[in-house]
């Protein structure tokens, strides 16, 4: 080989080791190894470039290997194995979702843009009902064989179709922990659950130990749990356990802190269940829900036999449970023995306390539409209203204690007459469109700026991710300032964050609310179009939503924005405005306008606005 070849051999060698060198400088060992759809699981999974590709493979990596702490999965989608193989977890980790994986950012972590989903619907056929998920994965997590332990976070991912059925699992169809001997806090951030089930209990996560192992507590923060299930099947061979112990989304018998969660059309659907939403056990000492929502859930599917819990049931011995800063509306406990649509308190050497909370709208057909309590309880600065259920009086069916004291301290219980305290009021609280869901206090409401200051709680959890737990709660239910107008209002929520006017909560104020509007005419106590809380639908009320038109700013829901008016005709002509037509008919002034049309009897003013505006 002549001089020039072998130069040209050792300049190529030597690129090929810069190369090698560069990449290996940039996979670095770190203890976490990345997975994204195109990797490669010859890869060594140690940066975004040589990612590995399946999550199983990912997670044989991190279980054997002491060094590997952590797992980034990119927005895609990942299945099990196969049905009856989860993805298991067997030490203290972090399993992280919602990354870009590529791009100038991979590391750039968006759930909601990114969105990791673990999935067990092989047959890509699920439509939210039991029936569609025979063939899914049993389960989709497991946490189990822990030798020691540790916290295990698991963040940024969308979790859906599990579907734990087998004869030995029938618990946590998303995710099921079962850490046996080891100590592990479980810490859920940023996740969805959806479409879980399971048929003896937690149908999306169940932290379950059979009062054998050591419990593992459970944080839940920031998390969405929409349309789980729970169905009885036969007895759990493995636990000798009841066929359904509950919890349609979640069952746990350690410690559970729900932080900025939603629970929402959760269902645990046969005889004789507990908790359409949460179930807590025997084994916890605390459950604390701060600024969550339960709406619809439903507990029971058979009008002749029992069921407890609408959306929250709890029985563990010495339980104290505190709630503060939460929604509990349209949940529903269905059979002849069911109660605690809302809350179910069943730990008769436990504790209860409320707190600037809202529990609205709830139905139990037997006991306490609202709250069923075998422990003290104490209710704050909250709203106890429209609840039904059986009971001699309104008061039983917002709030049924069993021989156990309820101290209700600057609150508005529906039917709380006589008044044991000062501060204590039976006032609609006028919310702003009860039959849309929406709770938020109508500015006119009674119950603005009504509550104590004095005793809304420490923010013991950090609501507002401010590294301090030192200060009052500084959130109301909608992440907005907590305490407004220097006194707190009543409830979950501080600010109406609302466009008056907007009826059927679609962003714009325009004649389809106008035709609501009409069709509430006459005295309407609570009504939503009753915009000044004077007990009527009348030509003031017209005169706030016409005064409104168009769309609403800063609109919270799913539809609105731009500001400009929503009454464009056909043909592309100029939009019509009300204060255009009060300038047509003469009127310098909306108000004027206004005036006029009250003038009017209601057919012939109805007729001419539906006229002018449609719906």
């Amino acid at each position: 080989m002549d001089v020039d070849c072998i130069s040209l051999s050792l300049s190529l060698s030597a690129l090929a080791g810069l190369t090698t060198e560069a990449r290996a400088g940039g996979c670095e060992e770190n203890g976490i190894r990345y997975v994204r759809s195109g990797g490669d699981n010859d890869n060594s999974g140690k940066c975004w470039d040589e990612a590995l590709e399946t999550l199983d493979f990912a997670l044989g990596v991190l279980n054997s290997n002491p060094n590997v702490t952590e797992i980034r999965i990119a927005q895609g989608t990942y299945k099990p194995p196969s049905a009856s193989t989860p993805f298991v977890i067997s030490k203290a980790c972090a399993i992280r979702g919602g990354f870009a994986g590529t791009g100038s950012n991979p590391d750039h972590q968006v759930p909601d843009t990114y969105v990791t989903t673990l999935s067990g619907d092989f047959a890509n056929d699920d439509d939210g009902t039991i029936g569609s998920m025979g063939d899914n994965a049993h389960r989709i997590l497991e946490a189990s064989g822990f030798e020691a332990g540790g916290p295990l976070v698991i963040e940024g991912v969308t979790v859906t179709g599990g579907n734990a059925t087998l004869p030995n699992v029938r618990f946590g169809g998303g995710l099921f922990v079962h850490t046996q001997s080891a100590e592990v806090e479980v810490s859920l951030r940023q996740c969805r659950f959806i479409w879980n089930h399971a048929q003896s209990g937690g149908g999306a996560v169940a932290c379950w130990t059979n009062a054998i192992w050591v419990p593992s507590p459970l944080i839940v923060r920031d998390c969405q749990f929409v349309e789980n299930a729970l169905s009885s099947g036969a007895p759990c061979s493995l636990c000798g356990l009841i066929p359904s112990i509950g919890g349609a989304a979640i069952l746990c018998d350690a410690d559970l802190r729900l932080v900025r969660a939603d629970f929402i059309e959760n269902h645990a659907l046969e005889v004789s269940m507990v908790g359409g939403a949460v179930f807590v056990d025997e084994g916890a000492d605390l459950l604390r829900v701060v600024n969550s929502s339960f709406v619809g859930n439903k507990v029971g599917n058979d009008k002749t036999h029992g069921s407890r819990g609408g959306a929250l049931h709890a029985e563990s011995v010495g339980l104290a449970a505190d709630i503060t800063g939460s929604l509990f509306a349209r949940n529903l406990a269905i059979g002849a023995r069911a109660d605690g649509a809302a809350i179910d308190m069943d730990s008769q050497s436990g504790s209860l306390i409320v707190q600037n909370s809202t529990v609205a709208g709830n139905e139990a057909e037997r006991f306490g539409g609202g709250i069923f309590t075998r422990s003290p309880t104490t209710i704050e600065n909250s709203i106890i209203y429209r609840n039904s259920a059986q009971g001699s009086t309104v008061l039983e069916q917002q709030i049924w204690a069993t021989s156990v004291p309820v101290t209700t301290q600057e609150s508005s219980v529906q039917g709380i007459t006589p008044v044991p305290a000062l501060g204590v009021v039976d006032v609609e609280p006028n919310f702003v469109n009860e039959p849309m869901g929406n709770y938020r206090l109508k500015a006119c409401s009674d119950l603005k700026d009504e509550g104590s200051n004095a005793l809304v709680p420490l923010d013991v959890e950090d609501v507002n991710d401010a590294n301090g737990t030192g200060e009052t709660l500084p959130w109301d239910l909608d992440d907005t300032t907590r305490i407004v107008d220097t006194t707190v209002d009543m409830g979950a929520y501080e600010n109406s964050m609302h466009c008056q006017g907007d009826l059927n909560e679609d962003g714009v104020v325009d004649g389809d609310d106008l035709g609501t509007l009409l069709g509430q005419w006459g005295a309407c106590v609570g009504c939503s179009g009753d915009f000044n809380c004077d007990g009527a639908v009348d030509g003031d009320d017209i005169g706030t939503l016409l005064g409104n038109w168009g769309s609403c700013p800063g609109f919270l829901g799913g539809g609105g924005g731009g500001g400009e008016s929503m009454m464009g005709s056909e043909g592309g002509e100029s939009p019509i405005t009300p204060q255009a037509l009060a300038e047509e008919f003469g009127f310098e002034t909306i108000e004027g306008f206004v005036a006029w049309l009250s003038t009017l009897d209601f057919e012939t003013m109805s007729a001419l606005l539906e006229g002018l505006f449609g719906g």
